[in-house]
């Protein structure tokens, strides 16, 4: 008998993406202060630029998540194991689930005091002037994949 994930979404924007961003953002274990903390950062980003946060959430997720994504390979030779990455294209789901992770680990990095500065400050960086941590991160994972490019069957467009 097969099990099915269920994803809960969260209370206000029924969102998975945004329960997903709680969970993992949620790294104490006080899952209520984080859910208090992003909803006042969107209450926020809606009073200042009167837009839908979780349009602007959606559209930040769009903009850091990766194309392509590596494959780890273990090659045995004799005495030692060689680890070979090959790059290749990842579903939707899983460009999502690292987009979230790169956010959550960027907004942790940050040097504000407060976490809803910390949050805020990252999503004006993606919003308005596209740079910060997570295009840092996409960059780099980017050009680690073109390093690798070994793979014959991946078609690269650049």
């Amino acid at each position: 008998m097969s099990r099915s994930l269920i994803l809960k979404t969260d209370s206000v924007y029924d969102s998975i993406w945004i329960s997903k961003f709680i969970n993992q953002w949620s790294f104490t274990g006080k899952k209520f202060q984080v859910e208090k903390t992003i909803y006042q950062c969107f209450f926020i980003i809606k009073k200042l630029l009167n837009q839908n946060p979780f349009y602007l959430f959606s559209e930040i997720i769009e903009k850091i998540r990766p194309m392509v994504g590596l494959r780890l390979y273990k090659k045995k030779k004799r005495k030692f194991t060689k680890i070979t990455a090959n790059p290749g294209f990842i579903s939707e789901y899983m460009q999502h689930q690292k987009g979230i992770f790169w956010l959550a680990r960027a907004i942790k990095m940050r040097k504000e005091r407060y976490w809803s500065n910390r949050i805020l400050q990252e999503f004006y960086a993606i919003i308005f002037f596209n740079n910060g941590n997570t295009f840092k991160k996409k960059k780099e994972y980017y050009h680690y994949a073109v390093k690798f490019k070994t793979a014959k069957k991946f078609k690269w467009k650049i």
